[in-house]
């Protein structure tokens, strides 16, 4: 996937930009309508999460700048914000983590709910104590040795942890356009989990120049999630 300018993609009355403080409420009910899709809403309220929780989470992590390693995007049609995009180093590969206070983590980074649901590409990823799949060397698929060129350590490859549209909008290009932009803003190999019933992310990850890397892992109560990832161009 190729890097660029980074500059937001836009097509008539559709456009994508960074997310500023104010999208808050916004990224949050679009993260916990995903979120209650996969999981309902008993399994969220056990682990002590709410909309609101969620929406005081992005509050503080939009009051920082983002890390150049990472990017969060939203999806405009016409002035409404109608999806949003996380992504950042693939901690799972030995990153140190994403950007800090982003509501994303297992582990509760700064700013997140504690106990918090990891959201990947309009899911989550599952409560506390989910199996994760090994990943491997950046670029590569899981279980291969790090990569290295000319002695340094090949770059941490780019997980994208939530991509998400609102339903009545789908089908419109807005999850094209996200994830044109987070390419653009941290090219790059990509990888994202994605769970196994879930055909349509399957076959918009496919169209997109991901393909299946050969992990799984084993979330919450019966869920099973596959690595997708993209080669860098």
């Amino acid at each position: 996937m190729n890097g660029g300018s980074g500059e937001p993609r836009s097509h008539s009355d559709t456009s994508v930009r960074p997310a500023v403080s104010g999208d808050e409420r916004a990224i949050a009910a679009l993260q916990w309508g995903a979120w209650r899709a996969l999981f309902g809403g008993e399994e969220l309220a056990a682990q002590g999460l709410s909309e609101e929780r969620l929406r005081a989470g992005w509050e503080s992590a939009l009051s920082s700048p983002c890390p150049a390693s990472a990017a969060l995007v939203v999806a405009l049609h016409g002035s409404s914000i109608v999806g949003f995009a996380l992504a950042g180093p693939d901690d799972e590969a030995g990153a140190a983590g994403g950007p800090s206070g982003v509501v994303r983590g297992q582990a509760a980074p700064a700013g997140g709910p504690p106990g918090a649901v990891r959201g990947q590409a309009g899911a989550a990823d599952g409560p506390p104590g989910a199996v994760r799949g090994q990943s491997g060397a950046a670029g590569g698929p899981p279980g291969a040795a790090p990569a290295q060129t000319g002695g340094v350590p090949a770059a941490v490859p780019t997980q994208i942890y939530e991509l998400v549209v609102e339903p009545r909008f789908c089908r419109s290009g807005h999850g094209s356009r996200m994830l044109a932009a987070v390419a653009d803003l941290v090219g790059g190999a990509m990888r994202v989990w994605i769970d196994a019933r879930d055909e349509a992310r399957q076959r918009f990850f496919s169209s997109a120049g991901f393909a299946p890397a050969g992990a799984g892992r084993a979330i919450g109560d019966g869920h099973t999630q596959h690595l997708w990832w993209a080669r860098a161009e």
